[in-house]
């Protein structure tokens, strides 16, 4: 029972970053996103409000890794 409730609940990644994409892009709210992708809106608000609190210390971490690695990071590194 357990795997059939997690199995019908289960989105795609795709999914969920299409609906942060047209949040970031368009500015669209969840109740419009939500009837765009053809999901709850109570789930698209989830997905957006999680988001919104992880991005913050996400993009810390890859500034971080950025700095750490330089140039390289980038692509940049000089030819030899």
């Amino acid at each position: 029972m357990g795997v059939d409730l997690a199995a019908r609940r289960a989105d795609t990644a795709e999914v969920i970053a299409s609906a942060i994409e047209a949040k970031a892009a368009s500015g669209a709210g969840h109740r419009v996103i939500s009837a765009w992708l053809g999901r709850p809106a109570s789930t698209v608000r989830g997905w957006l409000r999680a988001f919104a609190a992880s991005a913050g210390p996400i993009a810390e971490v890859f500034t971080a890794l950025a700095h750490r690695d330089g140039a390289d990071a980038a692509g940049n590194s000089s030819p030899r």
